[in-house]
């Protein structure tokens, strides 16, 4: 069994969370299932996730052109509204590290 995203991330780790992989978990597409281990540990409260405001406006905006403002207000509140979830500063990005597949670990 390979190893998960989540497994690669100390207990009490943060990971920056960029719109592509949100985008595809809050979706559920397949291409969302390598990091769903990350998303779900950030739910338990493993580790921790940092957000920028970016990825905030990019994962609203598909919702917001369809429309579908009920949607867009859901996927804002799952991103914005977790205790372990905070918005990245530039001090906080430059503490990570870039590991491979596009989430920062710290």
């Amino acid at each position: 069994m390979a190893m998960t995203l989540a497994a690669q991330v100390p207990d009490g780790g943060t990971v920056l969370i960029d719109t592509n992989p949100s985008i595809f978990v809050l979706e559920g597409n397949p291409l969302g299932a390598p990091f769903r281990s990350i998303f779900e540990a950030v739910d338990n409260g493993r580790i921790r996730a940092l957000v920028t405001p970016i990825t905030v406006a990019e994962v609203v905006t598909g919702p917001l052109k369809a429309n579908r403002d009920a949607l867009a207000e859901r996927y804002r509140r799952t991103i914005t509204h977790n205790p372990v979830v905070r918005f990245a500063t530039s001090t906080l990005i430059s503490r990570c590290s870039l590991p491979a597949c596009g989430c920062v670990t710290h």
